[in-house]
Parts: structure tokens; C-alpha cells; sequence
């Protein structure tokens, strides 16, 4: 993607501005950058103007992140959208990556990280907080959550390949997964694509969806 159509929504005003001069400022190639308070501004926003990335606040008055993301995918199923969270409560995360949304940082992240973050979901890629990667992991069962039902296709993975998919979901790319596991790259490649076809799934995103909502790290161990 050559040049990039970004839509900031957030309640704050200076949050918005300072952001909006850190994107203008970096090494992408800006478009235009468009500006939202809330949610069913950005839906109005979204129906109006072809727009590459969202990045969405999930607390505003009015209509919120999620609801906002709710609206925005109705009107535009395929745009992408990162929220944007002070908070990386397990319910936010979990909520928004059902929804359809992308991404998931928090508000305090290096400008840096942001940039970064645009380019990968524009790619087909999805990013997490690091901060927000601890509510994926194992759950405590002390806690008296019950497991969700272990779905066929987490069955039918073996051992090493739920690792795979418990590190994607954790945000991992295949060369991170590579070596965390001291595997080739090639090796994580051709195993990424069984459990694709496993999953019957077409892309990363697709399987870290699936992943997040069977509680993968429930059924992984030694990692």
C-alpha cells in the first residue's frame, strides 16, 4: 500500500492532535488522516471516505470503541481497526478481536510502535500490546472458570502445533515462533500452513481468532 487513509477516533482532543502530527511526521506515506470523537462519528466518517486503518478508542461517551467497531465493520467489513485502550483488561481484548478488530495497543505506546502497527495491519497482520498478552495466557482454574468445549479442530492438532498457534495468537511472527522453538523458519512456514488447513482458516488473522476464543494456552504445556 502506497499511501495510507487513516481515521483517528478518540474523545480527547489532544490525543488526537498529538497523534495526528506523530503520523503526518512518519515514514508513511499519508493520504489524509480523518478524525472522529466517537463512535457513530467514525461510522459516519467510514461511510463517507475509504479508509485503510481505524485506530479506536475504546472508552468514550457516547458511543463507545466497541460499539463503534460493531458499526464501522457493518458499514465496512474489511477496513482495519486497531483499538486504542489505557487499559488491557481481558474483557476489552477478548471482546474486540471477536468483533473483527485487528489490533489491540495501548494508549501509552512509543509513537513508534504505532507506525509499526498501521503497516502490519494494512498488511494482513494483527499486533497486541505486549502488555495485553498476558490475559491469552493459561487461566487460573482456582478462579472456578469452567473451560469452553475443546473444539474438533484443537483435537486434531498435535502437541507442537498447539504451541505454534498458542505463540500466534500471542502476536508472534514465524521467525519470533522460530525461534522461541528452535525450529527452522521454513519448518514453522510449512507447519503454520497444516494448522491453516486443520482450522479451516485462510489466514493468521482467522487463526488467532479461533485460538483466543478456545483459551489455547489452557492446552499447552512446557513453554
Amino acid at each position: 500500500m502506497s499511501h495510507f487513509r487513516i481515521l483517528l477516533v478518540d474523545d480527547q482532543e489532544m490525543f488526537v492532535q498529538s497523534m495526528k502530527v506523530v503520523i503526518e511526521a512518519s515514514r508513511l506515506q499519508i493520504e489524509k488522516v480523518f478524525v472522529a470523537h466517537d463512535g457513530e462519528e467514525a461510522a459516519n466518517v467510514i461511510s463517507r471516505h475509504p479508509v485503510d486503518v481505524v485506530l479506536l478508542d475504546v472508552h468514550m461517551p457516547g458511543v463507545d470503541g466497541l460499539e463503534g467497531l460493531r458499526r464501522i465493520r457493518e458499514i465496512r467489513p474489511d477496513v482495519n481497526v486497531i483499538m486504542l485502550s489505557a487499559f488491557g483488561y481481558d474483557e476489552y481484548v477478548r471482546t474486540a478481536l471477536e468483533l473483527g478488530a485487528r489490533g489491540y495497543l495501548l494508549k501509552d505506546e512509543k509513537p513508534d510502535v504505532v507506525i509499526n502497527a498501521i503497516e502490519q495491519v494494512a498488511s494482513g497482520g494483527v499486533v497486541l500490546s505486549h502488555d495485553t498478552l498476558p490475559t491469552l495466557r493459561i487461566r487460573d482454574r482456582s478462579s472456578g472458570g469452567q473451560p469452553p468445549a475443546v473444539p474438533e479442530w484443537l483435537l486434531n492438532l498435535s502437541e507442537g502445533e498447539r504451541k505454534i498457534l498458542y505463540l500466534i495468537a500471542l502476536g508472534n511472527d514465524n521467525e519470533q515462533i522460530a525461534e522461541r522453538l528452535n525450529l527452522a523458519h521454513q519448518t514453522v512456514r510449512n507447519k503454520v500452513s497444516a494448522i491453516y488447513q486443520k482450522l479451516g482458516v485462510r489466514n493468521r488473522f482467522m487463526a488467532m481468532r479461533l485460538a483466543i476464543e478456545a483459551q489455547i494456552g489452557d492446552y499447552v504445556t512446557d513453554l
